[in-house]
């Protein structure tokens, strides 16, 4: 039985258009991001730019872990979950202890990489096992946000993304102005607790689970979604901070600094499309063919706008921004600042995209565009840095990113019949049921 043979559940999310659905994501994005931009001025005046290359260093190695343990399997989880219209728990009962275990060993080879590459570093075998409890916190959250994600209840997958990052921003400014410190070791620890805590909050928000033994999915299944999702699932482009690793092995730390400075205030778009593409995946994944690809144009429709107003809205304000907020120690980061903007907008339009991608069954070509824009990104990142030094990076991931999202387009299904040529009537409201009388909600 398909998803569109079932009878409908009361208890489930209807997966319509979702207007409403769509602008309360992008709203906990905007929050997101609003929550990192708060915190980024105080942890970058407290250990200055090159404690702060060494804490960006460790984040990109310990994500590179993650991405690479469990990338390409969120959203085969996400894919599932979605697909099945049943809770996650009872969709994943069996395996998820399985993945958790397996994420050990990215995380340690992670914290290898790091204890190498920070061999300078006063507490360099400190950051080494910071980066391991990162990378596996990081990954056990990318798993039980994709069961979340599947289960496709908006509201409780905002609050998941928020508590976390709220927590982390508090305790961080209460730091700042109790005891300010100059260790990236110490704000690393923050994080890592903030994660811990994220777990608790994304268990709490599942549906709990019936005891169904059909509702259980072949993990083989799964696994040989997230293969020939994998080089997609890595997110590269983005998520993995290539770029601001390339910076940091050919500029040094200090420049690393100021372009994850540049980074972090201009990636809001990534953020909160990101939460976009999340949904759009397992709800389309639950919809026949005419109504998904239905809700795909018009949630493509809305991003594109979103994004558009996000970059001319950034662009007026970059340059007071820095300065205002990260000091005049970060003011050289303003030019690499304005071309990152546009390189953002990108790869946040690509997430979508990718996401409706894999929702269609196109997942190796999700992939293999990926690929072929990383290695655009690298080549043309040590052609721009020896041409024009940090703006040079900035440069790079603009192409990258164009051709990523063209690559990705090209791959698409856009008609409005479906498989068998006949359109589908399906609702598409502009509402969601957010399941107001659960107790777990605000």
């Amino acid at each position: 039985m398909t998803p569109a043979d079932a009878a409908p559940d009361k208890s489930v999310p209807r997966r319509g258009g979702g207007l409403r659905a769509f602008l309360s994501i992008a709203a906990a994005g905007f929050g997101v991001q609003l929550l990192t931009v708060a915190s980024g001025p105080l942890v970058a005046r407290m250990i200055g730019p090159e404690g702060r290359g060494q804490m960006v260093m460790v984040m990109l190695v310990a994500m590179l872990g993650a991405l690479a343990g469990v990338g390409s399997l969120s959203p085969a989880i996400a894919h599932a979950v979605g697909s099945s219209g049943a809770p996650a728990r009872d969709v994943v009962r069996g395996h998820l202890k399985v993945w958790i275990l397996a994420t050990l060993v990215p995380a340690t080879v992670a914290a290898g990489l790091v204890a190498a590459l920070v061999r300078d570093a006063p507490h360099q075998w400190l950051l080494a096992v910071e980066c391991l409890a990162v990378s596996f916190c990081l990954s056990v959250q990318f798993l039980l946000g994709a069961m979340l994600q599947g289960e496709g209840n908006v509201r409780r997958i905002n609050t998941q993304r928020l508590v976390g990052m709220a927590s982390y921003v508090a305790a961080v400014a209460a730091l700042f102005i109790l005891d300010p410190v100059d260790d990236a070791a110490v704000i690393l620890l923050i994080y890592i607790l903030s994660l811990l805590g994220g777990f608790v909050v994304a268990w709490l928000m599942l549906r709990p689970p019936t005891g169904e033994l059909d509702a259980q999915v072949d993990r083989r299944d799964v696994h040989a979604f997230a293969r020939r999702g994998f080089i997609s699932g890595l997110n590269a482009l983005d998520a993995w901070g290539l770029d601001q690793l390339l910076v940091g092995l050919v500029l040094g730390s200090s420049a690393l600094g100021l372009y994850a400075v540049a980074a972090s205030a201009t990636s809001f778009p990534s953020i909160v499309l990101a939460g976009i593409a999340a949904i759009l995946l397992p709800r389309m994944a639950a919809l026949p063919p005419a109504g998904a690809k239905a809700v795909m144009r018009r949630w493509l429709a809305a991003a594109i706008v979103l994004d558009l107003a996000m970059v001319g809205g950034m662009l007026l304000v970059i340059g007071p921004a820095l300065r205002i907020f990260f000091g005049e120690e970060f003011v050289p980061a303003t030019d690499v600042a304005r071309i990152l903007i546009v390189a953002w907008a990108l790869l946040a339009l690509r997430r979508v995209l990718v996401a409706a991608a894999q929702a269609q069954g196109r997942v190796a070509a999700s992939s293999f565009a990926e690929a072929g824009s990383t290695v655009v990104l690298v080549a043309s990142a040590f052609l721009g840095m020896h041409l024009w030094g940090l703006e040079g990076a900035g440069v790079a991931l603009v192409v990258s990113a164009a051709i990523a999202c063209v690559w990705v387009a090209s791959t698409l299904s856009w008609g409005t019949g479906d498989a068998e040529g006949q359109p589908h009537e399906v609702d598409l409201v502009d509402v969601i049921e957010l399941d107001d009388a659960d107790p777990l909600m605000p």
